[in-house]
């Protein structure tokens, strides 16, 4: 028997249920123990599920965030460098566009977060 937040859990698949990212928005605390809202359906999956193909999606999930992260950010550092220093050279020699450096960069941001926000709404949508 562990403690999970504020219930008692009782077998390993509560507990793996409570301490999974995903489920802890789907917890019901009761007083007799840490319940997931779907644990039946958990534990239908885990029955039914060979652990190599567990493992085998965790892996091939893990290799695509190592393969493609660095790369975006390396892509990302060069970008802001090449900007940075584009901009810096031209206000070196004059001053005065800084003003319309600052508001272009200031109005290419908010556009960008209005994008994100946008993306984010429809890959939502078509999940």
């Amino acid at each position: 028997m562990c403690v999970c937040g504020l219930g008692v859990v009782h077998t390993p698949v509560q507990f793996m249920c409570c301490m999974l990212p995903p489920f802890p928005r789907a917890l019901v605390f009761s007083p007799h123990g840490c319940h997931c809202l779907s644990n039946n359906s958990i534990i239908r999956w885990l029955n039914e599920t060979p652990t190599s193909r567990i493992n085998t999606r965790c892996t091939q999930d893990i290799a695509t965030i190592d393969g493609t992260l660095p790369w975006m950010f390396i892509a990302l550092v060069e970008t802001t460098t090449n900007l940075l220093s584009n901009l810096g050279g031209i206000i070196f020699f004059s001053p005065i566009f800084i003003v319309p450096g600052l508001s272009i960069g200031i109005i290419g941001m908010s556009i960008g977060h209005i994008y994100l926000k946008a993306q984010l709404s429809l890959k939502q949508e078509m999940r």
